[in-house]
């Protein structure tokens, strides 16, 4: 029921490394009937980011070489965006390729390569760094996102 259906139960250790992986254990502990409860279509009964934590845990569950994370992390506290992101991206996905989309500045500095995109077409790429120094509009973007909690974005970041 949790990340595929009918999952046999000798798969339960699996999805239970699959939820730890997305922080989902002591959501998990709340349940009544841990790994065989149901939950409404499109799962009604799940705040956002228990939904982003589940769909999470589906990809590593599904353990697949390419990996897409479509703004994965927009409902999550930064303290779980944190420990999730950790884990995965430096342990458990090191050798995947992880396409994501995103707007946070901290997993922006976390890419290897990162494609600024402008009215649907790639504007410039490159790492972070080099972004910040070479694109005026990929530092005006950080800027406008940073407003209220980091610093400004003058320049290559050391």
């Amino acid at each position: 029921i949790f990340l595929e259906y009918d999952s046999p139960k000798n798969r339960d250790s699996d999805v239970l490394k699959s939820l730890a992986h997305a922080q989902f254990e002591m959501d998990l502990t709340t349940l009544e009937k841990g790994l065989d409860t149901e939950f409404g279509e499109r799962g009604v009964n799940l705040s956002g980011g228990q939904k982003q934590r589940i769909n999470i845990a589906r990809a590593v569950f599904d353990d697949r070489d390419i990996v897409v994370l479509d703004d994965s992390f927009s409902a999550l506290d930064s303290e779980t965006e944190h420990l999730i992101f950790s884990d995965l991206i430096s342990k458990t996905w090191k050798d995947k390729t992880v396409i994501m989309t995103t707007h946070r500045l901290n997993l922006l500095a976390s890419a290897d390569i990162i494609y600024f995109m402008k009215n649907g077409r790639i504007n410039s790429s490159g790492n972070f760094n080099d972004l910040l120094s070479m694109d005026s509009e990929f530092r005006l973007f950080c800027n406008q996102l940073s407003e209220t909690t980091a610093p400004n974005f003058s320049g290559a970041t050391e």
